[in-house]
């Protein structure tokens, strides 16, 4: 019994010393949880957050069971709304496949200066990493398109 006690104390003396998350990141993504549209500081906290998690990470592009690195160019495209904020907002939360992601909007930029384009991110609530890119036309175009993403 005294060994049974003994190995409990240790584990949660072991989980105690884990490293604890940020009070700021916990209360972000409490707040992604939420319904509500995010204002435009909240937006601006949560791309600071993906910023900070990609950070030395390679992004890959997985395309059926073909996986890829996302090239310099190509990143730019798919996570420049991170830096370039101008015309993004929150489109809500969504779930799916057993994940939770908030989706962001942002203008993009279309061959046919007549037709909208727009890009849209979709970011894992828990992780803070982007899940999926998708590029489209305010009418449907061969030029539209999307992308499964990892982090490594």
């Amino acid at each position: 019994m005294r060994r049974i006690a003994f190995i409990l104390l240790a584990s949660a003396a072991f989980a105690a010393c884990g490293p604890r998350e940020d009070p700021a990141r916990a209360a972000l993504r409490a707040r992604l949880e939420q319904q509500e549209p995010l204002a435009a500081e909240e937006i601006a906290r949560v791309f600071d957050e993906v910023s900070r998690t990609l950070a030395g990470r390679a992004v890959g592009i997985v395309r059926g069971s073909t996986k890829s690195e996302l090239g310099a160019s190509n990143r730019e495209v798919v996570l420049g709304m991170l830096t370039d904020r101008t015309g993004v907002f929150d489109e809500g939360l969504r779930s799916g496949g057993g994940r939770k992601a908030r989706v962001f909007n942002a203008p993009g930029q279309s061959n046919n200066p007549e037709i909208e384009a727009s890009r849209r991110l979709f970011v894992d609530v828990e992780s803070f990493q982007p899940l999926r890119f998708e590029f489209a036309h305010a009418f449907a175009s061969p030029d539209d398109y999307a992308l499964d993403l990892t982090v490594e």
